[in-house]
């Protein structure tokens, strides 16, 4: 439906937020790195949804952001096992950060790219002709 649309992504996005914050607040990461995934969620959800439905458009989910999430859980999950392991296995804590980080840039990439359909999308509807009335 269209509403599940709206509101499926939307959820979507609360959640992966909420995860990525509090991994930086608990140090897993950087915290000035949730940057990319607010900016990029923002973007989405804020400015491209609303004007997309302006036009009539309805931005639904497509391959690049189901990609985004499957990436993104990926690399949430992997993280937190990189940070177990390292408390069990001395010669990994000196690696893991730096895996993490690749990891977590991996994903930051992928998500700020995954907008760029929405953003053609939205730029095609604004470009189109406006419909005749009769």
């Amino acid at each position: 439906s269209d509403l599940g649309k709206i509101f499926d992504p939307l959820a979507d996005a609360v959640f992966f937020l909420v995860v990525i914050v509090c991994l930086g607040l608990a140090g897993y990461i950087p915290l000035w790195l949730s940057i990319p995934f607010l900016a990029r969620e923002f973007a989405q959800h804020v400015y491209l949804r609303p004007t997309a439905a302006r036009f009539g458009v309805v931005l639904g989910a497509n391959m690049w952001g189901k990609m985004k999430t499957v990436i993104q859980c990926v690399v949430l999950v992997a993280i937190c096992i990189s940070e177990e392991i390292a408390l069990y296995w001395p010669w990994f804590a000196g690696f893991h950060r730096w895996l993490n980080l690749g990891m977590f840039g991996l994903a930051a990439f992928v998500s700020v790219a995954s907008i760029i359909p929405y953003v053609r999308a939205v730029l095609a509807a604004q470009r189109a002709p406006a419909p005749q009335e009769a």
